[in-house]
């Protein structure tokens, strides 16, 4: 009777228990390796932006506060000589999420030791993106000018 029907629905609900414990470990694991996935990609990019800093002298981080995703990004960046021990701030607003962005404007602003940037940067300026190759190598010129560096003069 009864007691049969009741140990038949017990045993079918710790099967269905048992199920659902086996796919919770299966999700478990798969979410395991994608963090890992993603812990390894992250290191990745860690390591190509170190080096990316090295090979440019820029360092380059985003104010969380004042991006907006999808939208216009600050960016807040140090360009540095480390042989002369020289270093110039200041901040790019732009949109960083659309790949194809090369005729969209660039915000120019320099926030210190613009005495250290070319005249034309000593201000305010905006610039398409496209532009900012030569941006970074006007900078980058101006901060390694080895006649303004006191090299060469012995």
């Amino acid at each position: 009777g009864g007691s049969e029907h009741i140990a038949a629905a017990a045993k079918d609900m710790e099967e269905q228990e048992s199920d659902v414990m086996e796919m919770n470990k299966q999700v478990m694991a798969e979410k395991e390796a994608q963090i890992t996935s993603l812990e390894g990609k992250m290191s990745d990019l860690k390591r190509v932006l170190m080096a990316y800093q090295r090979f440019t002298s820029l360092c380059v981080t985003m104010d969380r506060k004042a991006s907006a995703p999808g939208g216009v990004s600050k960016l807040s960046c140090t360009a540095i000589n480390h042989v002369h021990k020289k270093a110039v701030k200041f901040s790019l607003k732009m949109n960083v999420d659309v790949e194809d962005n090369l005729d969209m404007d660039a915000t120019f602003r320099p926030v210190a030791n613009k005495e250290l940037l070319p005249p034309f940067l000593q201000q305010e300026a905006t610039l398409e993106t496209k532009q900012c190759p030569l941006l970074l190598l006007s900078i980058l010129k101006t901060l390694f000018d080895e006649k303004k560096n006191g090299a060469g003069k012995d």
